[in-house]
């Protein structure tokens, strides 16, 4: 440990660093990392617990940090107030305080094209936490919770416009409707991958209908991949603007989402996605799987008499 103080000495050219800390751990590291990390003036890549506000200035002025990872757990350093420059791609943020991460998202601000939230609780350290806000597959044990998404948890993402992947995938978003889904789109028009709520073990009922993908496929014209749970037992709208179309998704997940109307719901796919081929549902409830494969099976027969491979 005597080396610690002296590491940016020893090693000067250090661009990438990492420091891990066990989640039991009650202690505060900040200082001590800090007094390394800024002594390191070619740091691209930095993955450690939460830094004071000077150290953060400093990477934020040498305009040289392409990737930020900052876990927040046992962190006592007040929130980080500032801007990073546009050399900033990937930002990732994790810990076991779903309010504590957003209230970080909120007074940090920079424009990844990247960006990862992580935040749940191992079940080796549920004694040390008094309320669980949220579980993910930010541990490595399964999670047997998950937390509803609302528009005021995912405002703090919107600050990021140029996001081209977002997943939140093992959440809830049955607290999201089609006017959540909307603003989410409208802010990130960038967007190539999106998964959110296909993997909510909870199956709670979205508010979402097929307007969400809508809007979706409206204001993210580049999207090439989407994981999407929604109340299918809506009837999709009557009329569809011609120019609504994504010719890049193949495939889409659906999770738990309800079905009514097979007929109608494979007409509107094929409308605003004239390539998908393949859905993937969730296992049950048996009624809404074998719906499902009949969408598909209708979609397949209509790319054959295009002449389009559904291999």
């Amino acid at each position: 440990m005597a080396v610690l103080p002296d590491l940016c000495n020893l090693c000067p050219n250090v661009t990438s660093f990492t420091a891990f800390f066990p989640r039991s751990s009650h202690s505060d590291p900040s200082r001590e990392v800090g007094a390394i990390v800024s002594g390191w003036t070619k740091l691209r890549t930095l993955h450690c617990c939460a830094l004071p506000q000077s150290v953060m200035d400093q990477l934020a002025n040498r305009k040289s940090l392409e990737s930020l990872s900052i876990e927040l757990n046992n962190s006592t350093s007040p929130h980080y107030v500032g801007r990073f420059s546009e050399t900033l791609h990937q930002f990732s943020l994790g810990g076991n305080n779903a309010p504590r991460c957003t209230r970080y998202l909120e007074s940090i601000h920079c424009s990844p094209k990247s960006c990862s939230l992580h935040v749940g609780a191992d079940e080796s350290t549920l004694e040390d936490i008094a309320v669980i806000e949220l579980t993910s597959s930010y541990w490595p044990t399964p999670s047997s919770e998950t937390f509803r998404l609302d528009i005021t948890l995912i405002t703090p993402l919107l600050v990021f416009h140029s996001l081209t992947t977002v997943d939140l995938d093992l959440f809830s978003s049955a607290g999201l409707d089609d006017e959540a889904f909307s603003v989410m789109a409208k802010t990130w028009p960038n967007l190539r991958r999106l998964a959110l709520g296909t993997c909510d073990v909870s199956r709670a009922k979205p508010l979402a209908t097929i307007n969400a993908l809508i809007s979706l496929l409206t204001h993210c014209p580049n999207l090439e991949s989407l994981h999407l749970a929604f109340d299918g037992s809506v009837p999709p709208p009557t009329e569809i603007l011609p120019d609504v179309q994504n010719n890049h998704i193949t495939k889409l997940q659906v999770g738990h989402s309800s079905i009514e109307d097979v007929n109608g719901i494979a007409s509107c796919f094929g409308q605003l996605m004239p390539r998908l081929k393949k859905i993937i549902s969730a296992k049950y409830p048996p009624y809404d799987v074998a719906k499902w494969a009949a969408v598909q099976k209708m979609l397949a027969c209509s790319l054959r008499s295009q002449c389009i491979g559904t291999d």
